[in-house]
């Protein structure tokens, strides 16, 4: 009797799992100088049938409005179009944690589907847009989706009818601010320039 006892309690314990296949990779983004709406998808692999999510985004510390101390790019959007949630029933609340421009370099997306629906962790989680202008060339600020300053992302999922969690491992990024295309061209012309000189010489 206390077997089967110990048996149905380990069969309620695995109803609610945790799924770690999921991998959301950031990326490193080399952004040009004076961009002011540059959009950057952010991939997940894993397969995982989803149900909910909570996303979160920041910019290096978050900045001055969270009690960091490092001014960065600002995000200026957060969207699901073209991601693994397009075309299933979302009811989303993407949000910057108040109005859009009061935590310039942090975004929170609070997500679920209706029930039954599931989207495959495949593809494109999410795209965000950024805002450089005001950056350097060589300027870096860190990318991340865990250690932000309001938490990592969460989600859940479904298996076969059971409610799981999913823990994905995520790799974060980082934003590399390049010269503008004009500088580039400029620098071109005069290496050109310099080389010809040098022949006739």
């Amino acid at each position: 009797m206390n077997r089967r006892v110990l048996l149905v309690l380990f069969a309620s314990l695995c109803a609610v799992t945790t799924a770690s296949a999921a991998t959301i990779d950031v990326g490193n983004h080399s952004i040009p100088e004076g961009t002011t709406a540059f959009s950057i998808p952010i991939g997940i692999t894993g397969g995982e049938a989803l149900t909910d999510m909570v996303g979160r985004v920041q910019v290096a510390d978050g900045g001055s409005e969270v009690g960091g101390i490092i001014d960065g790019p600002e995000i200026t959007g957060l969207t699901l179009v073209g991601s693994i949630w397009a075309g299933v029933a979302v009811d989303a609340d993407i949000s910057w944690n108040a109005a859009i421009g009061t935590y310039p370099q942090l975004v929170l997306a609070d997500l679920s589907l209706d029930a039954g629906d599931t989207a495959t962790a495949t593809g494109v989680l999410f795209t965000i847009t950024v805002d450089v202008s005001g950056f350097s060339n060589g300027d870096e600020f860190d990318l991340k989706l865990s250690g932000t300053v309001d938490g990592d992302v969460e989600m859940l999922g479904d298996d076969g009818g059971d409610e799981i969690t999913v823990t994905p491992t995520i790799n974060n990024g980082k934003i590399t601010i390049t010269p503008e295309p004009a500088t580039l061209s400029l620098l071109a012309l005069g290496g050109l320039a310099l080389i010809r000189r040098r022949r006739r010489a």
